[in-house]
């Protein structure tokens, strides 16, 4: 088994504004709490191999010694395990002794860019740098995005894969798994793993954006945790200098030297923070304004910030209509305090 040990990353004191106009003050308050908390960040382990189960469609697994491996699944709650069983067409077996054991590289999730990078990604290349083989077979869905194949290349991930169709399902007698795929590590980043990608990061070479302002807009989102006001934002902070980009429209390599090399990033709430992972540590890093809205708050990029000891603020702005779910609703971005927030950084 390789192993790294659990470690305490302290308390900070993010600076976190509210709007006015915000109502749910009881939310708002275990959120501020949260976010200034020390964590600890479970240890990370690669287990030695057992006999799994890996379906293509929702990635979940079943362990010869375990059964069902609920960390598979983490971000499925919403469907009875045996759902992502049901779709099996195809069963492909690796006996013991026809290839090494593999290391199961991908959870329920890994279409997300978030998990993909901070998950996936993250597995793979940790495995290698604590000196796992070459040789050693990675167990990944076949991509269902160019964006993934670009993260492999871009990280020189030159291990076979093992990719698994959406219909289908690997019968390994010798597979490896880590906990990196499970939930552990969603409000709670490794330092090790932030050091490494800070590492990484500096693979793409340096940017346009370097010392730059740049607003990371979500205008390619549609209805998903929508800013109704999204286009005057983009407005009022082209007017200051800021640069307005739309990441996911971008190359992953450029994606990552943007984070990398801007001065100031503002941005909503999304999966193009998970882009915070490349950028330097401390004050090399960028200062970070994220907006969230008040019936959302997210924490997962707050504490990778807090791990890397990013120069990071919060505004939280209100909600205009609460749906039936968080990413069904929408909200108003409050412009004047956005306005005031950044007129007091470089």
């Amino acid at each position: 088994m390789l192993r790294i040990d659990a470690a305490t990353v302290p308390g900070w004191s993010p600076e976190i504004q509210i709007s006015s106009r915000t109502a749910q003050v009881a939310r708002i308050a275990t959120f501020r709490e949260q976010a200034a908390a020390s964590y600890v960040a479970p240890p990370i382990h690669f287990d030695d191999p057992e006999p799994l189960v890996v379906t293509g469609r929702h990635f979940a697994v079943i362990s010869g010694t375990q059964g069902l491996v609920p960390g598979s699944i983490h971000t499925h709650g919403r469907f009875a395990w045996h759902q992502a069983f049901a779709m099996i067409r195809e069963m492909k077996v690796h006996p013991a002794g026809t290839l090494p054991p593999a290391l199961v590289a991908a959870g329920a999730s890994y279409d997300n860019y978030y998990h993909w990078i901070a998950e996936s990604v993250g597995a793979m290349l940790l495995y290698r740098a604590l000196g796992g083989d070459a040789a050693t077979p990675f167990i990944l869905p076949v991509p269902a995005s160019d964006w993934q194949r670009q993260t492999l290349a871009l990280f020189g991930v030159d291990n076979p894969l093992i990719e698994i169709d959406r219909h289908e399902a690997g019968v390994f007698d010798e597979a490896m798994l880590t906990n990196l795929i499970s939930r552990d590590y969603s409000y709670a980043p490794h330092p090790a793993l932030l050091d490494m990608f800070a590492e990484r990061g500096r693979i793409p070479p340096r940017s346009s954006w370097a010392g730059r302002r740049i607003y990371v807009a979500r205008m390619d989102a549609g209805d998903r945790r929508r800013m109704v006001n999204e286009p005057q934002l983009c407005a009022m902070l082209e007017a200051k200098g800021f640069e307005i980009v739309i990441s996911g429209a971008r190359p992953v390599a450029e994606q990552a030297a943007l984070f990398r090399d801007a001065a100031l990033i503002v941005a909503p709430h999304g999966a193009a923070l998970t882009n915070l992972l490349f950028a330097a540590n401390g004050l090399e890093g960028p200062t970070v304004v994220e907006l969230l809205q008040e019936n959302y708050l997210g924490r997962g990029f707050t504490k990778i910030c807090q791990g890397k000891r990013l120069d990071y603020r919060v505004i939280v702005n209100p909600c205009l209509s609460a749906a039936d779910h968080h990413h069904h609703s929408s909200w108003e971005a409050d412009l004047p305090l956005i306005a005031e927030t950044i007129s007091t950084l470089p």
